[in-house]
């Protein structure tokens, strides 16, 4: 080719160079191969060999495939340069000797390489016959059990994954058992009958095992079925408990619209609905005169700072209710008051304060002193005394009060009295000598007159007590925000309450909790075998869903009705499907059909009992609806 002389020498040399490189490399591959042909002959008594050959076995097949793409570029490179040829030839750049030993160097070159290529293409192809010969003689070497423990394996690896299923793994393992036990048998066959139960043993277990997992969530979530109905219906008993007793306290008034308010108030400080019922019920022992609006309100004030220890609303509820009836003052104002109170005076129980401090202070402004006065006499009293109940400072803040207003004269300011008292020791004197108090106040009320510890104790809780009270109310609930540890609590409150909420929201559950086990209690008193109970009792939960009603077991009790009618008993279902019986099982229908007629009796009364209280039911339910959709409407 280096013979041929043309102004397209450069492009002859390429090829003939491009050719030369290609032998070289078809040679390069060639012992290659020969190296791996080699190399593949050693390597066959391991199954980790036998995966590095596969490995080698595919980069052959790839380089065989850059041999098949090499020769179809070098078919097109010889078609472009016998055409560029033909144009040569055909401008006169090429003489017509030129040109043929140009076109006949051209095709020895293009057939060579066709050649090498099919030479490299007949290695390649041997020596994936001879791999996967060594593959079939790796593989013949491993026993049933290597293939089986092999195969286990990759199907745990796709279980694993989550491309199989729990039920598609065991089944594809029981078919690999099978393939296993059919190897088996024809080397042993008692191997094979052992390797056989063997299998079959995993089939059952495999299966077993899926069936029991399927059946145990099934019956975990019917048994967490029953026990959210049956807390529903718990919850639903106290309320209704609660709230009856709420209703023989009312006096007529609107029970539906308090019922509504505690609700409200219950979603809006996380104390469960019940407990704030019995809160308001226990409130209105001490309501007096006053509004059912202001005792609610009492309780609503209350249950800011009493969030975590309901129990206590009602005693402080009643308190602030007797602070209003003795002052005058607002929920916020009393309460707050009532907090003045237990800072200053040596009383703390706030059963206390509202058993004797409060009305004390009432009495005392009775006869004269305003409130700042007479809770200042109060607290300055209860520290002289030692009084931690208030009974015995009462009692001695209205005879001290009494006799002021008396040595002063009616319509005195008892404040400015007590000034007057104390800065000047011989009217001190005076009016003690004209007053008598009981052994154990003495002490006291000279201090407090005489300019002593107690008088200056109240003071200071006087002056305690001319601040506004709201604002002792304020920093008890802004208090809460710094710890915490009440944070976390009242978290825990509001969570424990939505919970509470969605229990008494769920009255098909508690309804199904209450039919199902009054049910119970009728199939026991009307003879039903304990066997027999639970077959009907699972008979009713898949009817209904798991949620039974009233209707439920309305539409029950008539079937058990029509069974006694006819006279059909446990007894009678059984003998029909023992041969021979029927006779006997007649018989046993006749004697039952008369028996059974109080049976029949009870049933009608429970049945008419029923449909009445679903009447009820029905009718409330009703009106709850509209009560709500008539509250929506006035809220828009």
């Amino acid at each position: 080719m280096s013979n041929i002389s043309f102004d397209m020498s450069a492009n002859d040399q390429n090829v003939e160079k491009t050719l030369v490189q290609q032998q070289k490399e078809i040679a390069k591959l060639t012992a290659e191969l020969e190296k791996l042909r080699t190399k593949t002959t050693e390597n066959t008594k391991a199954a980790q060999d036998a995966a590095k050959t596969a490995a080698e076995q595919n980069k052959l097949a790839a380089e065989a495939q850059k041999v098949i793409t090499a020769t179809r570029t070098e078919t097109e490179r010889h078609s472009a340069a016998v055409a560029k040829l033909d144009e040569l030839k055909h401008k006169g750049l090429l003489t017509e000797e030129q040109y043929s030993r140009a076109l006949e160097a051209e095709r020895s070159g293009l057939q060579s390489t066709k050649d090498s290529q099919a030479a490299a293409a007949k290695a390649t192809a041997e020596h994936n016959r001879e791999l996967e010969e060594s593959r079939r003689v790796i593989d013949g070497l491993k026993t049933p059990q290597d293939r089986y423990k092999e195969r286990v394996e990759r199907l745990n690896q796709l279980r694993d994954k989550g491309l199989l299923t729990t039920e598609q793994h065991a089944a594809a393992i029981a078919k690999e058992g099978q393939g296993l036990n059919t190897n088996a048998k024809a080397a042993d066959t008692f191997g094979s009958s052992l390797s056989s139960a063997a299998t079959k043993m995993g089939m059952m277990v495999a299966g077993f095992s899926a069936a029991t997992f399927v059946l145990q969530q099934m019956r975990a979530e019917y048994d967490a079925l029953i026990e959210r109905q049956g807390r529903s219906r718990d919850k639903n008993l106290d309320l209704g408990k609660e709230q009856e007793a709420l209703i023989e306290n009312l006096g007529g008034e609107d029970a539906g619209k308090l019922f509504s308010q505690i609700r409200g108030l219950s979603k809006g400080t996380g104390i469960e609905e019940d407990r704030l019922t019995a809160a308001m019920n226990e409130t209105l022992a001490a309501r007096g005169d006053m509004s059912l609006d202001s005792v609610f309100k009492a309780v609503e004030t209350t249950s800011k700072v009493k969030k975590l220890d309901p129990a206590k609303i009602p005693v402080m509820a009643a308190a602030t209710l007797d602070v209003q009836k003795q002052t005058g003052m607002s929920a916020e104002e009393s309460l707050g008051f009532l907090m003045q109170l237990q800072s200053q005076s040596r009383v703390k129980s706030l059963g206390s304060l509202a058993e004797n401090v409060t009305p004390g202070i009432g009495a005392v402004m009775e006869f004269g002193a305003d409130r700042q006065t007479a809770a200042g006499m109060m607290a300055a009293l209860s520290h002289g005394m030692g009084d931690t109940t208030g009974a015995q400072t009462k009692t001695s803040a209205i005879q001290l009060a009494r006799q002021l207003e008396a040595f002063g004269g009616k319509g005195s300011d008892l404040g400015q009295l007590m000034k007057d008292i104390q800065a000047d020791p011989q009217l001190q004197e005076i009016f003690l000598a004209n007053a008598s108090f009981e052994a154990a106040a003495l002490p006291a009320v000279r201090s407090l007159l005489g300019g002593g510890k107690q008088a200056q104790q109240f003071a200071g809780a006087r002056s305690v007590f001319a601040q506004d009270p709201t604002g002792a109310l304020n920093a008890a609930i802004a208090a809460r925000g710094a710890s915490p540890a009440i944070g976390l609590a009242e978290g825990k409150a509001q969570l424990d309450n939505f919970i509470s909420q969605q229990q008494l929201a769920d009255m098909a559950g508690a309804e199904s909790a209450i039919v199902r086990e009054s049910m119970q209690k009728i199939r026991d008193g009307l003879g039903r075998s304990r066997l027999s109970q639970s077959a009907l009792q699972i008979f009713d939960d898949a009817a209904s869903g798991g949620y039974q009603s009233f209707e439920d077991a309305i539409a029950a009790l008539e079937s058990e009705r029509e069974a006694a009618r006819i006279g059909q008993s446990d007894l009678t279902n059984a003998l029909g499907f023992v041969p021979g019986a029927s006779s006997t099982k007649t018989f046993l229908q006749s004697r039952n059909a008369v028996q059974n007629v109080r049976q029949i009796e009870q049933l009608d009364q429970l049945i008419a009992a029923l449909q009445e209280q679903n009447k009820r039911l029905a009718a409330q339910q009703n009106a709850g609806a509209m009560a709500g959709k008539a509250t929506a409407q006035r809220e828009r």
